[in-house]
């Protein structure tokens, strides 16, 4: 019985989705008359709309398509569901950028319209969703730019000249998380969204690198800080950050390919890396 009640739910939630979904198909289109034949050729069932919204994504100019693409992407593969604020900033990321700029981020509407009703913006909450699980299933195997792409963005923002040091109290790490709102989840996640393809691709080995020699310490603080809880005790944090090296980074963030690489290519690294491995160990 409870499983019967449950496909009713399923079933109605479906029509009311594709219900929506037809009425936002006719009032986009602008033409009255574009609107009578969209009345006549109404997709009926949702693998059809998300055909259709793709369809037209794609006959886009090539930078509409792209800004389309670039943030189903992100919703596709976030680590957790992204507040607007923060792909607000990833979005005005490009390679080089060494200030974050904010009078390049995008509107809020103009990133919910860019993906034709593929995505909403929950404004109560903040976060940037798919309009149904379905869509994320329907997008499994359609070319969205892929995890790398959030990587290089992770690693260009991270190495931005303001977050280069590490701050000194925990005042000064809270204004610096409410002004880079998206440094919390790229100190987070670079990692994850570089294991595998990453690690094979140069352009990214050398953000990693340049990222993790010169704003190593502020990273894991920020990873270290926002990780354990805003609301923890922070002294210690420096401590724990100081003794890191870089091939001991990149391990924590499971990217053995990289750790591969080094070990290879430095006689000496292997012995530095479980040196600091045990030196790490005992203090904690």
């Amino acid at each position: 019985m409870h499983r019967e009640g449950n496909s009713h739910i399923h079933i109605s939630e479906h029509r009311f989705l594709l219900a929506e979904f037809q009425l936002k198909y006719v009032l986009d289109m602008r033409d009255p008359r574009e609107m009578g034949d969209a009345l006549k050729a109404l997709p009926d069932n949702l693998k059809d709309v998300y055909e259709d919204v793709m369809d037209r994504i794609k006959g886009r100019g090539e930078n509409d398509k792209k800004l389309a693409m670039q943030i189903l992407s992100w919703v596709f593969h976030a680590a957790r569901p992204l507040h607007m604020e923060e792909l607000r900033q990833a979005l005005s990321i490009r390679p080089g950028d060494k200030e974050l700029d904010e009078t390049v981020f995008l509107r809020s509407e103009t990133i919910v319209e860019a993906c034709g009703s593929l995505v909403i913006y929950d404004e109560s909450s903040g976060i940037v969703r798919f309009a149904h699980y379905s869509v994320q299933e329907y997008l499994e195997n359609k070319g969205l730019p892929s995890s790398i792409q959030l990587a290089n963005t992770c690693l260009t923002y991270l190495a931005l000249d303001t977050l280069k040091d590490p701050c000194p109290d925990t005042k000064s790490m809270e204004v610096r998380l409410r002004k880079y709102k998206f440094s919390e989840y790229a100190a987070r996640f670079w990692g994850l969204h570089t294991k595998g393809e990453g690690e094979n691709s140069p352009e990214t080995r050398h953000r990693i690198f340049e990222v993790l020699e010169t704003s190593r310490n502020s990273v894991l603080q920020m990873e270290r800080y926002t990780r354990i809880g805003r609301s923890r005790h922070y002294v210690g944090v420096l401590d724990y950050i100081k003794g890191q090296t870089l091939l001991h980074v990149i391990a924590q963030y499971g990217l053995a390919i990289l750790c591969g690489v080094l070990l290879d290519r430095k006689p000496l690294a292997r012995k530095t890396y479980l040196h600091s491995l045990s030196k790490l160990t005992k203090v904690s």
